[in-house]
């Protein structure tokens, strides 16, 4: 038997690239089309796809151990070249299925003629299906994990929009929060005040709260710990937009607003600290 799993293994070896291009055959249309349009050139993917099938091969003649870590090392360098270039790993996945059918039909005459047993047949497909499926469980890791990655980018994007620092005129700029503050954005929002405060030289901040629903006694602690910092790094903060419901509901709470520069709106806000629209004309 171990004569025939070497004939097999030999088999499939000499005939890798005929096996690689055999694959691409069987793929849709429009992930052919993908790959050849990606960075890499078509030839460098059968290259990989002619590794993976003589990985396939010594399994049938090598060490396990030694084929399974083979596998993983390519499962990895190729799968994470595919996601750098473009290349869907999801449609990948369903390509490896195609190997195994490609793998058979090398043999489909020696099965005809019936020159294997049936136990060698049994041991090729133990062998093999163990690898391919390895190869399938890195690919799905690293969809994962790129998904991940790009939901963690897109994630890390909108906190930065959902704390909007914007400069207005040199060393003055609004901090307009809209939506609910909860204690990771109220973290975010002190993060970004202070480093765009360093950035842009601040010497004025006008924090304007006529998007927030609810002002708590969190939120109006977190604000307080927000604005302490400003004046500890040398800038002047002020809070607009408190409306009337929301000022009710912070005296019922027993907040102190008195040391707290508050404005009724930005207007108001912006002239207390000189800029006016016919100032920024005569400059």
């Amino acid at each position: 038997m171990k004569q025939e799993l070497e004939y097999i293994g030999n088999k499939i070896i000499n005939h890798k690239r005929d096996l690689a291009h055999a694959v691409e055959a069987l793929e849709a249309k429009e992930f052919v089309n993908t790959l050849k349009s990606v960075e890499v050139p078509y030839d460098q993917i059968i290259t990989w796809r002619t590794e993976l099938i003589e990985i396939i091969g010594d399994s049938l003649i090598e060490n396990h151990d030694d084929v399974m870590n083979r596998t993983r090392e390519w499962a990895h360098r190729v799968g994470q070249k595919c996601l750098d270039i473009g290349v869907p790993l999801n449609e990948s996945l369903r390509s490896l299925a195609f190997f195994r059918t490609v793998i058979w039909d090398v043999f489909e005459e020696d099965l005809e003629q019936q020159n294997f047993s049936a136990v060698t047949m049994l041991d090729v497909s133990k062998l093999i299906n163990p690898l391919l499926d390895e190869v399938s469980y890195i690919f799905s890791n690293l969809i994962v994990r790129d998904h991940q990655k790009t939901m963690n980018i897109a994630q890390l994007a909108m906190e930065e929009l959902s704390v909007p620092v914007v400069p207005i005129t040199k060393g003055v700029a609004i901090l307009p929060l809209i939506g609910e503050i909860d204690t990771h954005r109220a973290k975010l929002i002190m993060e970004s005040t202070l480093k765009h405060s360093t950035e842009d030289q601040l010497d004025y901040l006008i924090i304007d709260v006529s998007g927030v629903p609810m002002i708590d006694t969190m939120v109006a602690n977190n604000i307080f710990s927000i604005i302490q910092a400003l004046t500890i790094m040398g800038v002047e903060a002020s809070i607009t937009g408190m409306r009337p419901e929301i000022a009710q509901t912070v005296i019922s709470l027993g907040i102190n607003f008195k040391d707290i520069n508050s404005y009724a709106n930005m207007q108001q806000a912006l002239e207390k600290i000189g800029f006016t629209h016919e100032s920024q004309l005569q400059t």
